[in-house]
């Protein structure tokens, strides 16, 4: 039918298309009930971001952990966001670094996009001012900061 309407010079009409998928059925519908399925089924996208989770194989979740973690003014996020300046997504690395500095006033020179060579000298000064607790000093809330575990 819609071979004879486009030689004829018609167009189309959305409803005219057939879904090869649902064997030939015409429509919006399966295609609806093939998205619902999907979900359902659990072959969709990742698990929403408000699950704010730093260990999250998700980066919208550790990238909402971090906004948490600053909002909250909590300085035992810190590791955390170190670890996140090692992402491979450089949204994760934007959001730590900005988190850091929220929390402790500094950056050490981290620029999200740089070399990994650059990134790592950097991050390496972050792990050093945290284990000798240098950055427990920075932060706004007084509270002291663990170590990182080694």
């Amino acid at each position: 039918m819609i071979t004879r309407h486009l030689k004829a010079g018609r167009k189309a009409r959305w409803h005219q298309a057939p879904c090869a998928a649902h064997g030939g059925a015409r429509g919006w519908l399966p295609a609806i009930v093939a998205a619902l399925l999907t979900t359902w089924m659990g072959c969709s996208s990742p698990p929403a971001a408000d699950r704010a989770d730093f260990d999250s194989p998700h980066p919208a979740s550790r990238i909402f952990a971090a906004e948490r973690a600053v909002n909250k003014g909590d300085p035992s996020a810190i590791p955390h966001l170190i670890e996140g300046l090692r992402s491979d997504d450089p949204a994760v690395r934007f959001t730590s670094i900005h988190a850091l500095e929220r929390l402790t006033t500094r950056t050490f020179d981290y620029r999200y996009y740089d070399t990994p060579q650059r990134r790592q000298e950097a991050i390496k000064q972050w792990e050093d001012a945290y284990r000798s607790g240098e950055l427990a000093q920075d932060t706004d809330t007084g509270t002291t900061v663990s170590a990182v575990p080694e």
